[in-house]
């Protein structure tokens, strides 16, 4: 017969076992061999579709709200935005709350930095984040991006913006994986607040509203 002794060992045991596990676990870091080209990993994975209107115009949002781990942001959020307002740039101001001062608010651009401080001047807006945490130490609990789709006229030094969605995830201390922010409009208020930070990457240029 089993002594109670050897059966809260073998528990106590299980417990630290787990325990270690538990403070070891990271999550993924970046996947390079995964999908790196987002248009093609949305249209070879399911995602969700909504039209929103932002400052009078209407996008086209296209996400998955948890990406598999053959992209390259395992878990993370994908996303695509689109418009068929004239446009010849986007800009992303993201918003977190890490204790990194830096990384609280700042001017987010594609791997190619020839673009700052735009974001990307493709017509369509594509991105995957991705940060990386373990079960006991997240650097953020939310991620908000805020893209904005813009006309840029560099003789005249004026950028018209057409609207723009907030999207991003959050981590929860009780969640295993990030959770998507559904994405929604932008207003007039939200863009004042960030072409003020924006402009600071981009002094002599005035802001303004596209009017239909």
């Amino acid at each position: 017969m089993i002594s109670n002794k050897f059966i809260i060992s073998g528990i106590a045991v299980s417990l630290v076992a787990i325990g270690v596990c538990a403070y070891r676990w990271k999550s993924p870091e970046v996947n390079w061999k995964g999908e790196q080209n987002l248009y093609q990993y949305l249209q070879q994975n399911p995602y969700k579709s909504e039209t929103i209107n932002s400052i009078k115009n209407t996008f086209q949002v296209d996400y998955v709200p948890n990406a598999s781990t053959n992209c390259i942001n395992p878990h993370f959020p994908v996303i695509r935005i689109t418009t068929k307002e004239k446009h010849n740039a986007w800009i992303q101001i993201v918003h977190t709350d890490t204790q990194a001062v830096k990384w609280q608010k700042f001017v987010d651009t594609t791997a190619d930095t020839k673009t700052f401080p735009f974001y990307s001047c493709d017509q369509d807006f594509y991105d995957a984040p991705l940060w990386t945490y373990t079960l006991f130490n997240k650097p953020v609990s939310f991620w908000k991006g805020h893209a904005y789709a813009i006309q840029v006229d560099h003789e005249n030094k004026t950028i018209q913006c057409l609207g723009g969605i907030e999207w991003g995830f959050t981590l929860s201390t009780f969640k295993l994986r990030p959770s998507c922010i559904t994405p929604r409009a932008l207003h007039h208020e939200e863009w004042k607040a960030d072409w003020n930070f924006f402009q600071k990457s981009l002094p002599g240029y005035t802001g303004r509203f596209h009017k239909k």
